[in-house]
This record gives C-alpha cells, sequence and structure tokens, in this order.
C-alpha cells in the first residue's frame, strides 16, 4: 500500500498548505514591495520641498514615524491602493490557474445576481445602512457631537480608494482564501480560518492594540463577510458590503475607519462623556459595542438564509471535489 504523499493529493496537485505557504510569501512580497516603493516617492518628495526633518537622533526618527502617521496615512492608502489591488489580484489570479489548476471564474467573479442578498445594490445596503444607524445612535447618546459639515479632495478620493481596498481585501480572504477551503470541503473551517487573516491584515493599524474589542469585531467583520461570500455566491456581494461599511464610517461620517482618520462629510468628534468600549474611541466604531451588534446581527441573517438554501445553491461552484 502506497504511503499518503505530503506534498501532493491524489489528483497529483499540490495540498492546500503549501499552495497557502507559496500564496502568502508573494503576498507579502507584493505588501512590502508597493509599500516600499511607494514610501521612498514620499521621502524623496519630502526632501524635494524641503519638508523633511533632520535625522539625527532616536528621537528624530520617531518624530518622522510621526509625521507621516499624522500627515501622511491617508494619502499613502490612497497612492497605494491601486497599485497594491493590482499586482495582488495577479497574484490571486496565477495562483489560482497554476497552483489550484481551477478556473479563476471559480474565485466569485461571476455576474451578481439581483436579489438583495447577492447583488451590488444589496451589498452596499446591508453594509452602509446598519453603520450609519449606529453611528446615528451614538450621536443621539452623547458619545459624538455634531461639528458640521465639510468636504474635500480626500473626501471625493476616499470613494474609489474604499472600493478598491474592499476589493483587494475580500479576493484574497474570501475569494482565494475562503474559496480553497470550501473546494475541499472545509467550509466551517475556512469562515474561521479567514476570518483570524482579515483580523492579522488590520492588526498594525492605529490604535489596533487598544481595546480587546477590537480583534473580537474584526474576527466577527471577517465571519459576516464570508457569511456574504457563500450566501451570494460572488465576490461583488460582499465586496459592496464591505465598501459600503467603509463609507459609512469614512465618508458619510468623519469617523476613523480602523484606526485611520479620513475626512469626510459629517464631522463628529467624541465627546468623552461615553465610555470608549461603547463609541470605540481612537479606533473608530469598530472597537464599539455597537459594531458587535451589528455583525452579530448580520451573521445570523446570513446564516438563517445559508439553511434555507440547498448546498449546491450557496457555495460556489467547484466544477470536481478535489481530495487535499
Amino acid at each position: 500500500m502506497s504511503q499518503p504523499d505530503l506534498f501532493m493529493d491524489s489528483t497529483r496537485r499540490m495540498r492546500t498548505f503549501w499552495r497557502f505557504l507559496i500564496f502568502g510569501a508573494g503576498f507579502v512580497a507584493v505588501q512590502v514591495g508597493v509599500s516600499v516603493a511607494i514610501g521612498i516617492g514620499v521621502v524623496v518628495y519630502m526632501m524635494a520641498t524641503g519638508s523633511m526633518p533632520a535625522i539625527n537622533s532616536p528621537d528624530q526618527f520617531q518624530s518622522l514615524q510621526h509625521k507621516l502617521e499624522q500627515d501622511w496615512m491617508v494619502p499613502l492608502q490612497i497612492l497605494a491602493a491601486v497599485p497594491m489591488t493590482l499586482l495582488t489580484t495577479v497574484w490571486v489570479l496565477f495562483c489560482r490557474w497554476q497552483l489550484d489548476r481551477r478556473s479563476v471564474w471559480t474565485l466569485g467573479l461571476s455576474r451578481p445576481g439581483r436579489r438583495p442578498t447577492d447583488s451590488v445594490i444589496g451589498g452596499l445596503m446591508f453594509g452602509l445602512l446598519p453603520l450609519v444607524a449606529g453611528a446615528l445612535c451614538l450621536l443621539v447618546l452623547n458619545g459624538y457631537r455634531f461639528l458640521g459639515t465639510s468636504v474635500s479632495i480626500q473626501t471625493a478620493l476616499l470613494v474609489p480608494t474604499f472600493i478598491v481596498m474592499a476589493f483587494f481585501e475580500e479576493i484574497v480572504c474570501r475569494g482565494y482564501l475562503l474559496q480553497n477551503m470550501i473546494d475541499i470541503n472545509r467550509p466551517g473551517w475556512g469562515v474561521l480560518f479567514t476570518s483570524v487573516v482579515f483580523w492579522l491584515l488590520h492588526s498594525f493599524n492605529p490604535s489596533a492594540w487598544s481595546s480587546p474589542l477590537i480583534p473580537l469585531n474584526l474576527f466577527g467583520a471577517g465571519v459576516t463577510l464570508a457569511l456574504a461570500y457563500r450566501v451570494a455566491g460572488n465576490i461583488w456581494f460582499p465586496t459592496a458590503l464591505h465598501f459600503g461599511w467603509n463609507f459609512g464610517q469614512g465618508v458619510v461620517f468623519e469617523m476613523p475607519v480602523s484606526g485611520i482618520r479620513t475626512d469626510g462629510i459629517i464631522d463628529v468628534e467624541l465627546t468623552g462623556v461615553v465610555p470608549e468600549w461603547f463609541t470605540g474611541g481612537a479606533f473608530g466604531l469598530e472597537a464599539s459595542v455597537v459594531v458587535t451588534a451589528i455583525e452579530l446581527g448580520l451573521s445570523v441573517i446570513f446564516l438563517a438564509l445559508l439553511r434555507r438554501r440547498s448546498e449546491s445553491s450557496a457555495v460556489l461552484p467547484s466544477n470536481v471535489f478535489i481530495e487535499d
């Protein structure tokens, strides 16, 4: 009797663990490469404009880091969004085609449906409306105070940036990683695994470790988006949900999005009267029990929909089951 192959399954396809390892290495290389290239560009720009502070001591280096975080955090996100997403998508497609030996359309790239639970408009509403309701609740309860309204170039640029970054995270976490777990008939473990990855992708954001609610809510957001992907059968519904979520926080309201302060339309500020576990503090709504409740509500809705549907309609087609 032949011994099981550590690297290949019975179809002579590389096992999922090794494919994920290769995919992860390429993913990190893309993120580091783009970040370094843009960082060098910003430093060159600061030197050319005379805004580059002297760096002769550790304190001055920390001062430079603080300046980049305060003045360049959002511009860097805007600059990096398109190249980061483009190169990452190319890598995802390559790995799906060459490593997974599957059609790239099985990443959820099929046309969205027309129902509220598989359309782009439906996803946008599922993401936007609960977050706007949560923000209004905090305004009514004096967690935030209203300052006025304003718009800027950054406000306009945030819209395409949020769209691109939502697709970036969804094609990686749900389209590639979760779909691979579905392919080997491990959808439950896939939801948990990709939710941990989703949390880790945000774990280096400002104030990301300031509250135990933050990892809980980021993990919960990953679960919600994974269930949305399974319910919809396409990548566009969770991408629209993800975009609507960020749009509500960072464009409709000027609230931090995963710790990153943006220039939204409705200007608000924390009052300090309501506890941070309720308002979210410096990290924004994603550190609030309000978002915990929203995630639980959405997850219950999506789980109920999954239970009502057959497995064949709830999960993206896999053409042929691949043993791992």
